[in-house]
């Protein structure tokens, strides 16, 4: 189609135009002040992945990195602008706790049908690999499902949505340590990253539904199983059902999938241990 179908002369076919041969000034300068006088073209809006915040931190991340791409490849959400909170943590953040063996994550509350994230509806649409029937995620067991064990951390707790740095392996030295033994060492932890740290940002323990989230997009994202050989025990409490008072905790991500598990903060064991995560919004 050419320009005079579309209805539009641009600027420098205009400047020609002189029925009187009055024009003072070049064709070049014709066409520059008319091209001025124009209105402005639409910027193009740039896609959300390409954002600055969050496209500086996954040049930093690399494979570390799990954001709306990552989430749209393992849990099928596309996520509009409005959903994607800012990407809080300063270039020198990213760039120390890379170093400490984290990954940066974006947690999001809901699925593709908007239904809540919770670790039964994760389950649901991820116990097995649907790539690979025979693959499981989820180990098969079901104490968290029975009437006598129901509660909310499984059918109704969800992800904060926020993005998070986790370390990826427990924290040195931190099993066969009981739970407030472990508070002890996170602490100890903190101290030494508080000068680290920029802001509110604080270093705390996941919930259990983060460690399942966590555990499933990195699999299904990039077919990383983190945590296969131990399990992090979160800083929920199960205040429901037999368990109640207990902790959760989960991990062990081996070829018959990631266990969840529930125990006493007295229990010792030589595979739990705690794996730090850094957020910008307390969770309470």
């Amino acid at each position: 189609m050419n320009q005079e179908q579309k209805g539009y002369t641009p600027p420098e076919e205009v400047a020609k135009f002189d029925p009187f041969g009055v024009r003072k000034r070049k064709l070049e300068e014709e066409a520059a002040s008319l091209e001025a006088q124009a209105p402005p073209k639409a910027k193009e809006t740039q896609a959300i992945f390409e954002r600055a915040d969050i496209q500086e931190a996954q040049e930093l991340m690399g494979e570390d990195f799990y954001g709306p791409e990552e989430i749209q490849k393992a849990f099928g959400v596309e996520l509009r602008e409005e959903e994607i909170p800012p990407q809080p943590f300063s270039r020198q953040e990213l760039e120390h706790f890379r170093e400490e063996g984290c990954f940066l994550t974006l947690r999001i509350d809901h699925d593709q049908d908007d239904n809540p994230l919770t670790i039964k509806q994760l389950k649901t649409l991820y116990g097995v690999d649907s790539d690979y029937p025979e693959t499981s995620i989820f180990y098969n067991q079901d104490w968290y499902e029975r009437p006598e064990n129901l509660d909310p951390f499984f059918g109704k707790q969800t992800p904060e949505v926020q993005w998070a740095l986790v370390k990826k392996e427990i924290l040195k030295d931190s099993t066969n340590k009981n739970y407030q033994a472990q508070e002890g060492l996170l602490d100890q932890y903190r101290q030494g990253q508080q000068p680290h740290l920029e802001g509110d940002h604080q270093i705390q323990r996941r919930e259990a539904v983060d460690i399942a989230y966590d555990l499933i997009l990195a699999f299904r994202a990039r077919g990383q199983k983190l945590l296969p050989d131990n399990w992090d025990w979160s800083k929920t409490k199960l205040t429901q059902g037999a368990d109640a008072g207990h902790l959760a905790g989960l991990g062990r991500f081996d070829a018959d999938g990631f266990n969840v598990f529930a125990d006493q903060p007295s229990v010792v064991d030589g595979f739990l241990g705690v794996c730090p995560s850094v957020v910008s919004q307390v969770e309470t």
